[in-house]
């Protein structure tokens, strides 16, 4: 059952002097009181969000630039900066496909307000397309077949514990198919790490190591890195033509 939305978030005295958002007005060149209002009003919807803390619409419909720039009445070129400023003052979390996430939300508002752990099944869920409100598939006792060699690969790059949920399986066949290799998917691996994007599981890369293959069959030998790279600027650019017909 879904929790229950309060009605109301805290806001603490020290953000009408925090150091992160005199900075953010400083690099900016923005009034202290359009950053405090910008960060308000994203604390609100992170609040009215389910899981809280998370920026999103609706289950899976995660608010973009331009929904933003509707609700704090912020410009598209004054609003993208705060908002990377936000992120790298450790404020929010952004990942390739999810939603922005704001940090450190459960110390603030305490368990009696959300639940970290909602907000870590909602994580999984986004990469294995599972329901964060029920446990996971039991795995097999020993793992075998192709996706060991996956498994190898994701744990020497990333230093943690791979778990083979059911979708990664799925995933090792579409890569066979598609002709993604251990390397590849290494390198997808590595490439998202580089552009300081959290890998939290071995769903992370899948769509950028398919993606690095699909690029090569059209460009030529390159490799998966410098496709991931030359794919991670395309995407700025199509994002940017996006937020210059708001």
């Amino acid at each position: 059952m879904a929790a229950k939305k309060l009605p109301w978030f805290r806001v603490y005295t020290d953000i009408t002097n925090d150091p992160k958002i005199r900075r953010i007005a400083r690099v900016t060149e923005q009034s202290k009181a359009a950053i405090t209002g910008t960060w308000i009003i994203l604390l609100g919807l992170a609040s009215e969000s389910e899981p809280r803390g998370t920026l999103l619409i609706a289950d899976g419909l995660r608010y973009e630039l331009a929904d933003l720039v509707d609700l704090t009445g912020l410009e598209a070129e004054s609003l993208e900066p705060i908002i990377k400023e936000f992120v790298n003052a450790d404020m929010l979390e952004e990942s390739p496909q999810g939603p922005w996430i704001v940090k450190n939300w459960d110390s603030r508002q305490f368990a009696s307000d959300t639940s970290r752990e909602r907000v870590r099944r909602y994580r999984e869920k986004q990469n294995e397309g599972s329901d964060p409100d029920q446990d996971p598939a039991p795995q097999p006792e020993k793992i075998e077949g192709p996706i060991t060699e996956y498994i190898s690969v994701y744990e020497k790059v990333t230093g943690e514990k791979a778990t083979p949920w059911p979708a990664a399986y799925k995933m090792v066949e579409e890569f066979k198919a598609a002709g993604v290799t251990p390397a590849i998917y290494g390198e997808a691996l590595e490439g998202l790490k580089a552009k300081g994007y959290n890998v939290t599981n071995m769903l992370s890369a899948k769509n950028w190591a398919l993606g690095s293959k699909n690029q090569t069959k059209k460009t030529g030998p390159k490799s998966s890195l410098e496709n991931f790279r030359d794919m991670y600027r395309q995407s700025r650019l199509k994002e940017t033509e996006v937020i210059k017909n708001v």
